[in-house]
Order: C-alpha cells, then structure tokens, then sequence
C-alpha cells in the first residue's frame, strides 16, 4: 500500500497535474545542471573530463536501474504461502469473546509465559467476558486484574471497528513488547469481527490464531482443539506451463 507521501511525491512527475509537474521537472533541471556545473569545477572541461563524467553517469543509472530490479524481482518471483504451525507461547492474547472453552483453552495454551489478555466483547458477552476475567485469573494466577482487560465494542458487524481495536492494542503494548509477542485468535463472536481482525494482522505481519471446536457427527460442537496459528511464508512464484 502506497504511503500518501509517495503518492504526493508522484503528482510532481504526473503531466497531469500540469502545475506539479512543471515544478518538479523545473527543479530537477536545475539540479542536473548543477550537478553538472560542480562536476566541471572540478574535473575540468576538456574531453576526457567530460566524457569521464558522462560515462559515470551512465554508469550509476545502470548500477541503479539493476539493483531496482533486483529488489523487485525479488518480490516479484515470490508469494506467500499459507501453513499451520502450533503457536509458540506468547505474552499476549487478543481474543473475541463467544464461548468461555475455547478461550480457557487458549489461555492454557500461552499459560507458561502470558502476562497480558485482552477480552474483546460486545454488551451481549460483556458478562460473560467478566466471568472469563476471574476463570483465567485461575488458571494463571500472574494475571491481576491490570492485566485483563475488558475491550467492548458497539458494533459486532463492523470489521473496522474490530481493525481499528487490534491496531489499538498494538500501538499501546508494554514498554518492551514487540507486536510478535502478542496473538490475536480471531474465530468468535460475528464473521465480520473475525475478518476484521485477520486483516489488521494480516496487513501489519502480526501474529493470528484460530482455536475450533471440534465436532461430532452432527455438526454439534464438543471440546475445543489446541490453537493453530497460520503463517504467512514467501515461496518461489510457480511458473507458468
């Protein structure tokens, strides 16, 4: 995603934005031209200077336009490929508050190192999300009540709201957290909370889990499975037959 000051910085070389792009190539002229002016003042004027800093004119552009295209080669002959592992403990949990077992369950899971969890509810789950509070508290007896916190939303079918409040929580870590050590386990309360979630991860590189119940014959769910955590991991593009 472009930043808008790379989009500002191209309105200058647009022709179409006729007044910028007069302006920009105004100012690159007299750049070159002075480049030019100190590169005379001390190489000279005779032949051999000049054609020496031709020649390395020549020569930075070709040494630029090669490790451009080496960098976008790069990214271009990769793609990222999506696989499972077992989440490593972390000291933080983001988790949208549906049913109590899954949650208690990934709590166990991170429960050798986790100092931070962030119960994300709505006024529905609010008292459900309390009750969660004091069952983990426990579980993991570190986990004061400083360290729960209750994060209520107004909309459970607004996925930013829920992008917003993920980007919140990891703008706002502990002094010494790195976003790595936090995980957001996105499968709960409304199918717009959980993509809301998975995009500000995805988009940032942050860490996603997912814990499921697993299932009879009827579809009826019984205990939750451990958390997965997918993983974004750059492969070689396929060629094309």
């Amino acid at each position: 995603m472009r930043s808008s000051f790379t989009y500002t910085f191209e309105l200058f070389f647009n022709p179409r934005t006729i007044p910028l792009f007069l302006l920009g190539s105004v100012a690159i002229g007299v750049a070159s031209n002075a480049t030019y002016q100190v590169c005379v003042n001390i190489f000279g004027t005779a032949t051999p200077a000049a054609l020496g800093i031709g020649l390395s004119a020549l020569l930075i552009l070709i040494v630029s336009v090669m490790l451009v295209y080496l960098v976008l080669w790069r990214k271009l002959a990769q793609v990222p490929q999506p696989e499972y592992r077992t989440p490593a403990a972390r000291r933080g949990l983001i988790y949208l508050v549906s049913q109590p077992e899954p949650c208690l369950t990934a709590v166990r899971h991170h429960a050798a190192v986790i100092e931070r969890l962030w119960l994300v509810c709505s006024t529905k789950t609010a008292e459900m999300a309390e009750k969660l509070k004091r069952d983990v508290q426990q579980i993991v007896a570190r986990l004061g009540n400083d360290c729960v916190q209750l994060c209520p939303v107004h909309d459970v079918n607004d996925p930013l709201e829920f992008f917003r409040l993920v980007e919140g929580i990891h703008q706002n870590l502990p002094a010494g957290w790195s976003s790595d050590q936090v995980i957001a386990d996105y499968l709960g309360m409304t199918s717009n909370s959980s993509v809301g979630m998975a995009l500000a991860c995805v988009l940032h590189g942050w860490p996603l889990e997912y814990t499921q119940p697993r299932f009879d014959e009827n579809r009826q769910p019984l205990e939750p499975l451990p958390p997965r955590e997918i993983v974004l991991r750059l492969v070689a593009r396929p060629k094309k037959v």
